[in-house]
């Protein structure tokens, strides 16, 4: 097993232990303690809105484009817009199957998992699975990681629901991976 699978199968084992707390009912304890001052809602907010839906539909078009001029093709395009959609469907089906409460009733929807942190690792995988620069891994996880924060300053996410978000990303976006290196590329061995 690649150390890449490896940590794609931890990240699905926290996922279903963060996925039977909540379904015991015991996810809801933890977020940001209190109301949050003005500037740091703001900040907050800014941050949260660059996992928006809008937001990875332009991370997808800047990979393409940036794929394209490298000489690279759009397979790594593809990829990770089948990682989008995919993990996009995951987050709903659950949200809607688990019906976990948000903090807040400022926010529509379901809570569990959060929709934005799974975008986030689905996108901060795609970048370290494809960079030889190991910082741009650590600013892509970093900013994970801050859109994840985000959610819970803005009341909008549990702590479970944003590390199984991040979980749950980051495991479709390697399953993704490794379906597309076999099956759909034909490309055997180790997964980016």
């Amino acid at each position: 097993m690649t150390r890449g699978m490896g940590w794609a199968a931890a990240a699905c084992a926290v996922f279903a232990a963060l996925a039977a707390i909540v379904l015991m009912g015991l996810g809801e304890r933890v977020t940001w303690p209190g109301e949050a001052p003005t500037a740091l809602r703001a900040a907050a907010s800014i941050v949260s809105a660059t996992a928006s839906l809008e937001a990875a539909l332009l991370v997808l078009v800047a990979a393409a484009l940036l794929e394209r001029i490298s000489g690279r093709g759009l397979s790594g395009a593809v990829t990770l817009a089948a990682a989008l959609v995919a993990s996009m469907a995951a987050v709903y089906a659950l949200k809607v199957s688990i019906r976990a409460p948000r903090p807040s009733m400022l926010y529509s929807g379901y809570a569990f998992p959060s929709g934005h942190s799974a975008r986030a690792a689905v996108i901060a995988s795609w970048v370290s699975s494809r960079s030889r620069r190991r910082w741009a891994t650590i600013l892509a996880w970093a900013w994970a990681a801050a859109v994840a924060w985000s959610r819970l300053v803005l009341h909008a996410h549990w702590l479970c629901d944003v590390t199984a978000g991040l979980a749950l990303g980051y495991c479709v976006e390697r399953a993704t991976e490794l379906v597309f290196n076999r099956r759909v590329y034909g490309r055997a061995g180790r997964v980016p």
